[in-house]
C-alpha cells in the first residue's frame, strides 16, 4: 500500500511541475540526459510534457526496483526509439561541411582565373 501511495506521489510531484530533490543520483542522470521525444530538445528534467512525466515514472520504478542505468536505457530506447538519446557525433556531417567548403573555394578560384 505504502509503494503504491509513494508511486502517486511521486507521478503528482513530477506532473505539477514542483521542484523537489532527488534522492536517487541514478534517477537525477537520466533525467538530465535524456531527451523528450516530443518536445524539442529539452531533457525530461526540463520537460512537463505528460509523455515526459510517464517516462519519468518509469525510470523511478525501474530504479526503485534495482534496474541498472544501461538496463533502464536500453528498455526506453526500445519503447520510445532513439529519439530520447542526446545527439552524439557524426563524422558524416563534418566530411559534407568539409566537402561543401572545399567545392565553394574550388569554385571561387576558378571564377577569379576566369
Amino acid at each position: 500500500m505504502l509503494k503504491i501511495f509513494n508511486k502517486y506521489l511521486f507521478f503528482f510531484i513530477l506532473y505539477t511541475g514542483t521542484c523537489f530533490a532527488l534522492e536517487n543520483q541514478l534517477e537525477q542522470e537520466l533525467f538530465s540526459k535524456l531527451i523528450c521525444p516530443v518536445c524539442s530538445g529539452q531533457s525530461l528534467f526540463e520537460s512537463n510534457h505528460p509523455v515526459a512525466t510517464a517516462i519519468k515514472l518509469e525510470i523511478h520504478e525501474m530504479a526503485q526496483d534495482g534496474y541498472s542505468k544501461e538496463e533502464i536505457i536500453f528498455f526506453l530506447k526500445n519503447k520510445y526509439s532513439s529519439d530520447i538519446l542526446p545527439a552524439r557525433y557524426n563524422p558524416r556531417w563534418i566530411m559534407l561541411i568539409l566537402s561543401g567548403i572545399s567545392l565553394l573555394i574550388f569554385l571561387l578560384k576558378k571564377i577569379k582565373e576566369y
